[in-house]
Parts: structure tokens; sequence; C-alpha cells
């Protein structure tokens, strides 16, 4: 009886281990490629309104995995890169504004010979060129307002609010680091990413939202497509393009679509979508990281125009606001479960791009020329004015923070993930 029950437990024993004897070894095969933890100091150098700042942060670079979830890579070594914490940074100015930026060291060191001829491991300073997502608002008491800066000769112009940027980034050793390391400072949420400030659990939903135009002269756009040049030269004020969809491909709204993606604005760094992420993706090492930084180069016949709500409308105007997004925070897009469509500020009200009406030279106009509701449309607008002979590219951009609950800059904002 008692061999009986001496097998039995071995059995049982036996069986126990199994999910543990798998643990491990499935922890064993999927341990991180890289090397622990590592520290930088990044000092960063600017004038904003030519006011000097000077900000210097402890960046911690921490191993991420980045391995899939499924079967396949059940057994499998897991990817993995650097990640720099923060994500990103900021100061506040005297006259209660404050500017902030996405941490611009992606953990990136490089081999060098020290004097005794051993190899060894040093910082990568950034591209001469670098320049980093910016922002800048002017009033931290309300946050109303975000620039984002998105044209890299902004910081070159003699108009530029930012301008004289220096960057250095040197490794630290650990016990320097937490010598020197604080608190992270009040501007963390800038990079939109919700486990950089708080509890992922504790957070809270901030949008801010800016109208702009992607601009095209007659000298760009005629001779491109007759269909085009007829239909423009048909329109006798300002209006929307119509939609005309009996002429199936041949239809303006696509035709000008492949009219914008050949002769818009050089947008490989994506004004029209990049904008609208709602943070800093993590990068990969092998390249992924942007060399020379964040932003577009235009050129002076591609520039944006701003549009400013004015009203229940948008105004179609020169604002000479060709270098940045100037973003407005929304309020609730949900009251008691109903959408917003009533407050007195436009950016607040949940309307449909299609349902927003445009001012140009003080007329009014409306979008839903040619609008078949029954067809889902491309959400870009056409606007064109025989008047200047100028195609308006309409876009909206969107960027979504996630600042902790308790963050004093956004005590009014909505709050989400909150129980």
């Amino acid at each position: 009886m008692n061999k009986v029950l001496k097998v039995l437990l071995y059995i049982v024993g036996f069986l126990l281990s199994i999910p543990v004897i798998f643990y491990l070894i499935l922890t064993w095969s999927q341990r991180p490629y890289h090397a622990p933890t590592f520290y930088a100091r990044m000092t960063v150098d600017m004038k904003v309104d030519s006011y000097p700042v000077h900000m210097e942060r402890i960046i911690t670079c921490k191993t991420v995995p980045m391995g899939g979830n499924d079967l396949s890579q059940m057994f499998k070594r897991v990817s993995s890169q650097y990640v720099s914490y923060p994500r990103a940074f900021g100061s506040y100015l005297p006259d209660d504004a404050a500017v902030m930026m996405w941490t611009p060291y992606e953990c990136d060191r490089e081999e060098y010979q020290d004097e005794n001829g051993l190899t060894k491991l040093k910082a990568k300073q950034l591209h001469p060129d670098y320049v980093p997502r910016i922002g800048w608002t002017p009033d931290t008491a309300t946050m109303q307002t975000l620039e984002l800066y998105i044209d890299r000769d902004s910081f070159k112009s003699n108009t530029a609010r930012v301008t004289d940027l220096k960057f250095h980034v040197e490794l630290v050793d650990e016990d320097v680091a937490e010598k020197e390391m604080a608190e992270p400072d009040d501007f963390q949420w800038f990079s939109g990413n919700i486990y950089t400030d708080g509890d992922w659990k504790d957070y809270k939903s901030v949008r801010y939202k800016s109208y702009y135009a992607l601009v095209l002269k007659e000298n760009q756009w005629r001779g491109y497509n007759p269909i085009i040049d007829s239909e423009l030269d048909s329109y006798t004020y300002p209006q929307m393009v119509e939609r005309r969809p009996e002429l199936g491909g041949q239809q303006p709204r696509h035709l000008l679509s492949n009219l914008f993606d050949a002769k818009g604005p050089n947008d490989d760094a994506g004004i029209t979508s990049g904008y609208r992420a709602n943070g800093v993706l993590y990068s990969v090492l092998a390249g992924g990281f942007p060399k020379i930084g964040h932003g577009i180069k235009s050129n002076s016949e591609n520039r944006i125009e701003h549009l400013f709500p004015e009203g229940k409308a948008l105004r179609v105007q020169r604002s000479g606001i060709w270098d940045r997004l100037v973003m407005q925070k929304q309020g609730p897009r949900f009251i008691d479960g109903k959408r917003v469509t009533d407050n007195p500020n436009l950016l607040d009200n949940a309307i449909p791009p299609l349902e927003i009406r445009y001012l140009r030279s003080n007329e009014v106009i409306s979008p839903k020329s040619g609008y078949v509701p029954t067809k889902k449309l491309h959400p870009s607008l056409y606007l064109y004015d025989p008047k200047t002979k100028e195609i308006f590219l309409i876009e909206v951009a969107a960027y979504v923070i996630y600042p902790a609950v308790e963050h004093p800059l956004f005590q009014q904002a909505e709050t989400r993930g909150v129980k």
C-alpha cells in the first residue's frame, strides 16, 4: 500500500512540476537580447521668444520586449529594444507659457577607442540638423491652446518663436544617475503615451484639434487634367468642389486627391496623417528613429494655411501661420451619453467634417455641395476660390494626450479609464 501511495505521489509531483518546468524554459527562451538598463544626461538649450531656456534631464534607457504573443513565438527569443524615459519633458516660462518636447535621445550608442586602445561605448550625438517635436502653450493656467511645430524651417525663420536649438548627450553611471535623477516634470503628457504620466488605470483623455488647409496655386494645378481645368473654370464663386459621382473614377474629387499627392507638400513626415497619431511610438533601433528628427520641410508655394473657428464656421484666410498646428482643447464629446452638437465653441462639437461651414472672403461656403448621404465619402474636403484660383484641401488634425488624473494642468479635462 505504501508503495502504491509513493508511486501516486511521484506521479502527482511530476505532473505538478510540468507547468513549473514549462514556465522556466519559456522564461529563459524568451529572455531579451539587449543588455540591462543604462543612463544618459540630456542637455537642451534653446531660446523661446528670445528668452534662454536650459534643460538637463537624466534619461533612463530600459530594455522593452517587443515579441509577439501567438503560439509560433512561444519558445523563440524575444526581440527587444531600448526605450528612453521620460518620453517627453519641458519647462515653464516666466510669462505663464511653457515649452515642451519629445525626448530627443533614443538610447543610441556607438563604440570608440579610449587612450589605452580599449573599445568602449559612448552616447551617439544627434544629427547636426536634428529637430525634435516641439510644443508650446501660451497659458499653462488653462492649457486651452497647444501649438505643435510641424515645419523644420520654423526654427530658422525670422518670426520663429523657438530658435537656437542645441543638444548634447553623455552616458552616466548608475550612481551618478541616482544622485541627479529628479522626479518627472509636469510635461510627460506631451508624449501622448498613456504609460508615461501616472498609473495607466488612472489617467485623463484630453483632445486637441485644429483645422488647416493645404493650398495649390493655379500654376500648380492648371494643365494636370482637363476634367479638373473644366470643372474649376465653371465656378464663379468660392465653393466646395462638386463630387459628380456620374464620372466614376474621373470624379474631380478623385483627380484632386491624385493631384495633391503629386504636387502637394513634401508629406513624407505625415502632415496629414502622422500628426494625427496619439503619441510616441517605439523606435526601431536599426534606422527607425528619425535621424534628423520630426517635421516636414516645405517650400514657399506649398505651405499650409491655418483655419480659425469663427462662430459656427471656419474662416479660410491668409493667416501667415505655416509652420505649426495651432490646436485648441476640446470639451467633452459626449454629455449624458449624447453627442455634443450645440456648444458655442465649434471645436467642442462632434460635427462631421462634411457639415462644417466655411467662410472665404466673407461668403458662406457649404460643403454639402454634391454630398450623397448614402455613400461614405473621404473626410478630406476640396474648396476652390475662382478669384485667387487656389484649391484648398481642408484637413483636421487631432492630438490626444493622457495626463494623470491628479495632474494640476488638466483638472477640467474629460476623464477616461477611472472607476
